[in-house]
């Protein structure tokens, strides 16, 4: 194999335009991930004849996105984006924009991406690339259950094929993007995933001048072309857009959220209701309910722990609404609404004591409904296990 060297960059997108580098860089836990491949431009090395009599190549262009987690087997998406067949003395764009990853979470240790143009030599290899080239195969890196085993099937099979032939020569761009806890000054340049576009621009073509006297600052990229001092690269290179968001919103499919519509569902009861037993009945049963999309909330591996506390206080928060616009609930609406979600939120009893004892202060009453919604939801480790086993069967 014979691996493109490359030289890395980074430029802003527009709406960061006036961000430095630094104040883009990715950091651990803090959001989300997608990434796509916006270019891939290939300016090959014609053989000897080839340069003398002319000819075509035909290449074969795969993408590989690795995901690694400390303690854990690293996650491989692979997306064949197509066959082209180019002139051997003439340059050409191979691909359009194809995304990778979506939404992943920061909490990897890196992401890996690597852009691999293989030379077909074998008719039936290309038919085969043909078929995994479809859209249907395309899956980027996922880290949803439902997706994940589509990606790593055909991962699995595009790894198979591609190993089938040893013979073939290939050309790749490779980046591992780290992900770290704080910011540092020049984050690609230390192998640091950063918002973006990341540039690889191929470095072996030992007879170019390009690098002569190079100042990355006369390198930009604006349309999808990528420019030197205003005249287009013609050295092979490959564009990423690295894309970060801190929040993703809530994702109607799973399984958590269709379990906290069950709490809302179950406040309907209340138009219904006409004692305090059967309003206090449906308090206990909505907050149940609620618990259980937290208990399944926090084993949703494709959210970060800070959005998983925010989607549960706002739904409590939600649920709280509704019954302050029941006249007849006074007491519930009497507490302090960030007190009693960060308590119920808690998952060290003593800690969520605590936090309740404010409220309990500031009742008249030796038995406030705050102590009483506390008595009732604050549940022992083993009932929240049995709690998910039963939502979960």
């Amino acid at each position: 194999m014979n691996t493109l060297g490359t030289q890395n960059f980074w430029k802003p997108r527009a709406s960061n335009a006036k961000k430095l580098e630094k104040d883009c860089q990715i950091l651990k836990n803090k959001g989300y991930i997608s990434i796509f491949v916006e270019k891939v431009f290939y300016n090959g090395s014609p053989s000897f004849f080839q340069n003398i009599f002319g000819g075509k190549d035909k290449i074969a262009i795969t993408t590989t996105t690795i995901y690694k987690t400390p303690g854990q087997d690293a996650l491989e998406a692979k997306i064949v984006l197509g066959t082209s067949t180019v002139d051997a003395k003439v340059p050409t764009i191979l691909s359009k924009d194809c995304l990778i990853a979506l939404d992943v979470p920061s909490h990897a240790e890196a992401i890996e991406l690597k852009t691999t143009l293989t030379s077909i030599k074998k008719d039936n290899f290309e038919r085969t690339i043909d078929i995994l080239s479809d859209k249907t195969f395309q899956a980027p890196l996922n880290l949803a259950a439902t997706n994940m085993g589509q990606v790593l099937t055909v991962a699995k099979l595009v790894n198979r094929i591609f190993s089938s032939d040893p013979q073939r020569a290939e050309l790749e761009g490779s980046y591992a993007g780290l992900i770290s806890q704080d910011p540092i000054d020049h984050p690609v340049e230390n192998n640091r995933l950063t918002d973006g576009y990341l540039i690889l621009i191929s470095n072996n073509d030992k007879q170019n001048n390009f690098w002569d006297n190079f100042d990355s600052n006369l390198l930009t990229y604006v349309d999808k072309k990528l420019l030197y001092n205003n005249s287009h690269v013609k050295l092979t290179h490959i564009i990423y857009s690295i894309q970060f968001v801190e929040m993703r919103g809530e994702t109607e499919n799973t399984s958590w959220f269709k379990q906290y519509q069950k709490a809302f569902t179950k406040l309907e009861d209340l138009i219904g209701a006409t004692t305090d037993t059967e309003i206090e009945e449906i308090k206990k049963e909505v907050i149940q309910e609620w618990k259980k999309g937290n208990l399944l909330l926090d084993n949703d591996s494709t959210y970060t722990q800070r959005e998983k506390q925010l989607i549960k206080k706002r739904k409590f928060n939600e649920i709280k609404k509704i019954f302050q616009e029941n006249e007849s609930l006074d007491s519930f609406i009497s507490m302090d609404t960030i007190v009693e979600a960060e308590t119920l939120l808690k998952t060290n009893n003593a800690g969520a004591a605590r936090g309740f004892e404010s409220t309990k202060n500031e009742s008249s009453k030796s038995e406030s409904y705050a102590a009483k919604l506390f008595n009732m939801i604050d549940t022992d480790v083993q009932e929240y296990i049995a709690l998910l086993e039963n939502v979960s069967s």
